[in-house]
């Protein structure tokens, strides 16, 4: 049997193609996510972002992970200790993600059965890049003073990504310079 040149270049490729996948494979895997959970009643990782944010802080980038703060369980307080997100070493494929699940996560509106971080100052002030914010309530609560606030602070150089996120100012006596995001 004679094989025409046509197939003989379409079964090199074909070789070649397995050859080098075969012998070269991938070195690009996918980080290790790193889940740690937040419950107001205790029975989680921990009671407070706050509390999360200072225990899990490191170098993802070199430990080739993600960071995932999982907020979880019904909450009849509100989370009250400003949070940090500072000291981190992360890039692009190697993040912090915070999020609330569906039993932790308002429905679109305000919640108070639901997570919620309440403080009078900066709530949440973020350095580092690459993180990602889902499904929270944010509350900044000011009667006075003029320096700039925000629910949420971001300083850094990259990105940072918030989504399904409800952002509260309550301002009262002579507060002023409030930012929901700054």
């Amino acid at each position: 049997m004679i094989l025409k040149p046509k197939i003989i270049f379409y079964l090199s490729i074909a070789f070649f193609a397995f050859a080098f996948l075969l012998f070269n494979p991938s070195t690009t895997n996918a980080a290790t996510e790193v889940i740690r959970t937040i419950r107001e009643d205790g029975t989680g990782d921990y009671t407070s972002l706050a509390a999360w944010e200072a225990g899990e802080q490191r170098d993802l980038v070199a430990a080739d992970e993600i960071a995932i703060a999982q907020i979880d369980g019904s909450w009849t307080n509100p989370d009250t200790t400003a949070v940090t997100i500072s000291g981190w070493t992360t890039d692009a494929t190697h993040y912090i993600k915070i999020y609330t699940t569906t039993e932790a996560r308002h429905n679109g509106k305000w919640d108070t059965g639901k997570y919620r971080l309440e403080v009078g100052d900066f709530v949440l002030r973020i350095t580092e890049d690459y993180v990602r914010i889902d499904g929270m309530q944010v509350k900044i609560t000011r009667s006075s003073g003029t320096i700039t606030r925000a629910a949420i602070g971001y300083s850094g150089a990259g990105e940072i990504q918030i989504s399904n996120s409800i952002i509260r100012g309550v301002l009262s006596g002579s507060a002023g310079n409030l930012y929901g995001i700054y």
